[in-house]
């Protein structure tokens, strides 16, 4: 089970990046945590998740290489279920 923090909800959305997504459907699932509110997505939620047009370039390099890897975000409305993880 992939973990992640968000730090902000935009009009009762989260965005997670497209990489961290394929990570957590290989791993059965993702757990996004918003300041202590925990948000659990099953493998099938995570694909149907609505990915952004927009590319972003990451700050940061690959370590021997000379391009920076991009990535895009992939949008989920958030409800918490928080219950269920306890």
């Amino acid at each position: 089970m992939k973990k992640t923090k968000a730090t902000k909800i935009f009009n009762g959305c989260v965005s997670v990046r497209d990489y961290i997504v394929e990570e957590a459907i290989g791993e059965g699932g993702l757990i996004i945590d918003f300041y202590g509110i925990k948000m659990y997505l099953t493998p099938d939620e995570l694909q149907k998740g609505e990915k952004e047009d927009r590319v972003y370039v990451s700050k940061y390099g690959l370590v021997g290489k000379d391009k920076r890897p991009t990535y895009q975000l992939v949008v989920y409305p958030w409800k918490s279920n928080q219950q269920k993880l306890l």
